[in-house]
């Protein structure tokens, strides 16, 4: 029921957005009209006869499954190059950074453990030893803070904003 509204939402924040690229004629508009289209068309087969259709399934496999392929891939480049800008070694820290970062990367993809069984060892301990105990400071942290904020709201130090006066 909740995937169906957030469905819904998505689909009529993404026409709105397109109908207004399209009514002010704005750099390639006409790919607003194309994307419209393509939502409609996927609706019209979909709802009625379902996704086992075969005409639903072929558009699926020769259109949607590239594009996501396209997307997955430039998303892929963009974090890889984020990644890079982010992990230059200044200084030790930054270093250690860079270093776990690269063993918990080898502990996910299956290359890291056809290159050696010690990969996922040392990242899965890197994941539940450090990186716990950074959790549970964090955790610490915002129960402190909760405790802290309930205190001020039970002794009437923080007053609703309809109380306070003013807007």
């Amino acid at each position: 029921m909740l995937a169906s509204f957030a469905l819904l939402f998505g689909l009529i924040g993404t026409l709105i957005y397109h109908i207004k690229r399209i009514s002010v004629k704005s750099k390639q508009w006409y790919m607003s009209i194309w994307v419209i289209f393509l939502i409609f068309i996927m609706i019209i087969i979909g709802v009625p006869y379902s996704t086992n259709h075969p005409t639903y399934q072929w558009i699926y496999k020769n259109w949607y499954q590239p594009l996501g392929t396209t997307v997955y891939t430039i998303l892929g480049f963009y974090i890889f190059s984020a990644a890079y800008r982010a992990f230059r070694v200044r200084s030790l820290d930054s270093g250690i950074l860079l270093i776990s970062a690269i063993l918990v990367m080898l502990k996910n993809v299956p290359i890291g453990e056809a290159l050696w069984t010690g990969f996922p060892i040392i990242g899965t301990w890197i994941l539940t030893v450090p990186q716990l105990s950074g959790n549970r400071v964090i955790y610490l942290v915002l129960a402190v803070g909760m405790f802290t904020l309930g205190m001020r709201i039970i002794l009437w130090y923080e007053r609703p904003l309809e109380r306070r006066g003013g807007t």
